[in-house]
């Protein structure tokens, strides 16, 4: 398959590289800085794209042709606000719509912590 890959620097996003490159898929690689990419195999199937998710404009066109996305978007900083996730998963479904690539996955390691004043009972959901 012919992946296009978003959060690759990240620890989650590494291991996710080294496995589909180890399956054998092509894989196209966004990063906003591209030599934080952990390659150990240059020639092993894996196109380096600079890029930053929240500017589409930097990696759009590279989404045609791809079987797949991945996303393992993420921020290190947890004291404030981001928009990388959401932003950046718009971002991704707009290109892949325009694109007809039809397969996403969205993977994240960030946790939902729930407000003091949540009355949430253990097994039900925000909200409800």
């Amino acid at each position: 398959m012919r992946l296009l890959l978003f959060g690759v620097t990240g620890g989650t996003g590494a291991q996710l590289l080294a496995q589909a490159l180890d399956a054998g898929h092509r894989v196209t690689a966004v990063a906003r800085d591209p030599a934080r990419v952990p390659v150990t195999d240059p020639g092993a199937g894996l196109t380096v794209l600079p890029g930053d998710a929240l500017a589409p404009e930097t990696w759009r066109e590279a989404v045609a042709g791809h079987d797949a996305v991945l996303s393992c978007l993420g921020s290190t900083d947890r004291k404030h606000p981001t928009t990388v996730y959401s932003q950046g998963a718009r971002n991704i479904v707009e290109a892949m719509r325009a694109s007809g690539v039809g397969r996403l996955l969205c993977l994240s390691s960030a946790a939902w912590r729930s407000p003091r004043r949540c009355r949430c009972r253990s097994g039900s959901s925000p909200g409800t």
